[in-house]
């Protein structure tokens, strides 16, 4: 087996490739050993629990031959990983809601302990987008709120809380993703704010904590009053040399987003959108595919260098800078691979995180219009969408939360669920069932899916009972104008959802964070609220 030049292992060592499964197959082991790639971002498909995941994260410091990146977006709430090891947190929007900050401090503590002892050195997080556009479909309660204070004010918090862990902190998305209405996952993301509004608001957490953030993430969005032609903010030179290099005056890690995200890879190959993205002044890139994508930016960053294109030393100072910020490189013995200690400690954090993410789920679980409560013997139809990706339970969670206080005479709840892209016909059919019954109807992201708003406007004229759950963003409010009662979750894991269904049954839920809503809504231009009323 050759073995790649000093040039090749520079190339390699600033690509984070993405593994297929929940072990190390053979061919990543030979190059990460062999300098091919620098380190792997760890997915949802690669946990299965915590002595699997421990194992596998100790195999890819133990095959690296540079100490590895070992990295995953745990956010909490619509974004985390590990769930099946580590348990589930809460989201951003709750953390920045929840008012009791000691226990919600603890929560992401612990849950930042867990990390460190697995053996991720770089947690993609916080989430620094200023969410002014309500009609956001991919940053929503990833958001600390709408106004910069807000945002600054609880990523300062959670920059500490990570750092305090021993982990290495990202902000993300500079220069912001809360304005747009794309997903940058599926096509390029446009923010057509003027000059004045990106510099006061989007840019302002950037701004503010740029000091103390050692490493920050680019995102794919075509910023228009940057950038005349459509180019991702990763790829602009402009934005990543100078607006958060010279501007800003960032001196850390920069690291681009996915380079396999459609909003990319519409416009660019992998391999240019490799050598653009270090010419634009990006020092570590995401490739969250299979190892070919990883192959081809290697060899179009050596070719680049070796065709006169780009200078070596730009692969020299990225390396620097990202040695520069990792921490050292822990012995495999020190990892939770094998060691009873550290599993025992491990089990005992996610028993720990998993009860208070359930406190901050009740606290956070608010009335934002009437207020209703679930009587002993009443019957109600929960009518959940089917999702493919959150489970939204609600109704076998009200079941056990029932039967367990009130016995034989608890509550009946009988779950229904509905296509989040069915036709008038299929709605009308299945609010002809639930005519003069009690609802329960969960919203996800209902704004910018009218089916589901549709649903919801006939289930409000047909039905007797009613309580509306925001289960994603709390905009979908703005959705629901005939619903006498609404709630909002602000994060739309089962853990969240599972801590509703307790606040609802013993009565605890009432409007404690709803003054969080009101300053969200404060934060949403009237341009765009407009446009969530038309």
């Amino acid at each position: 087996m050759s073995q790649y030049s000093e040039l090749e292992k520079k190339a390699g060592r600033i690509i984070v490739g993405r593994l297929p499964a929940d072990d190390l197959p053979a061919d990543f082991a030979r190059e990460l050993s062999r300098g091919g790639m620098g380190g792997i971002t760890l997915f949802r498909e690669n946990c299965t629990g915590v002595d699997q995941l421990s194992a596998l994260i100790a195999d890819i410091y133990k095959e690296s031959h540079f100490n590895p990146v070992v990295t995953v977006d745990q956010e909490g709430g619509a974004v985390q990983r590990f769930v099946r090891a580590t348990g589930s947190i809460p989201s951003a929007m709750a953390f920045a809601a929840c008012p009791d900050r000691a226990l919600v401090r603890s929560v992401m503590e612990k849950a930042c302990r867990q990390m460190k002892l697995l053996g991720i050195n770089l947690l993609l997080a916080p989430v620094l987008d200023v969410l002014t556009n309500p009609l956001n479909p991919i940053v929503s309660t990833r958001s600390y709120g709408s106004m910069p204070r807000m945002v600054e004010r609880s990523s300062r918090e959670m920059i500490d809380i990570i750092e305090a862990s021993g982990l290495i902190p990202v902000g993300k998305h500079f220069p912001g993703h809360g304005a747009t209405r794309e997903d940058s996952h599926h096509t390029l993301a446009v923010s057509d704010v003027s000059t004045d509004r990106l510099l006061q608001v989007d840019l302002a957490p950037f701004k503010a904590l740029v000091s103390k953030l050692p490493a920050i993430l680019t995102g794919h969005i075509w910023v228009k009053c940057v950038d005349d032609e459509p180019l991702p903010a990763s790829l602009s030179p402009r934005i990543v040399n100078g607006i958060l290099k010279d501007y800003l005056g960032f001196s850390g890690l920069v690291i681009t987003d996915d380079l396999t995200m459609k909003g990319l890879t519409e416009s660019s190959s992998i391999e240019d959108a490799a050598v653009q993205a270090v010419l634009a002044g990006n020092h570590l890139l995401l490739i969250c595919t299979g190892l070919e994508p990883c192959a081809l930016a290697r060899q179009a960053l050596v070719k680049a260098v070796q065709d006169g294109e780009m200078e070596e030393a730009l692969l020299d100072q990225a390396i620097e800078k990202l040695e520069a910020v990792l921490p050292e490189r822990p012995q495999i013995s020190d990892l939770a691979h094998g060691d009873k200690k550290i599993f025992a400690l491990l089990n005992t954090l996610t028993k720990e995180v998993g009860e208070e993410s359930h406190r901050v789920g009740k606290i956070t679980a608010s009335f934002l219009k009437g207020s209703a409560s679930i009587e002993e013997g009443s019957s109600w139809f929960v009518v959940a969408p089917d999702h493919s990706r959150y489970g939204l339970n609600l109704a076998s969670h009200l079941k056990k939360y029932a039967d367990a206080r009130y016995g034989d005479t608890a509550p009946v709840f009988e779950e229904v669920r509905y296509d989040m892209s069915s036709e008038f016909e299929e709605n009308k059919k299945l609010v002809e069932g639930l005519r003069g019954k009690n609802c329960i109807f969960l919203t996800f992201r209902c704004l910018i899916n009218k089916s589901q708003m549709q649903l919801g406007q006939m289930l409000a004229d047909e039905c007797a009972g009613k309580i509306a759950v925001c289960t994603d963003t709390p905009f979908d409010y703005n959705g629901l104008p005939d619903w006498p009662c609404v709630i909002a979750t602000l994060d739309p894991s089962d853990r969240a959802i599972e801590a509703l269904a307790d606040a609802l049954i013993d009565g605890s839920i009432d409007q404690k964070a709803s003054a969080y809503y009101s300053r969200l809504q404060e934060g949403v231009s009237s341009i765009n609220i407009d446009r969530v009323m038309q």
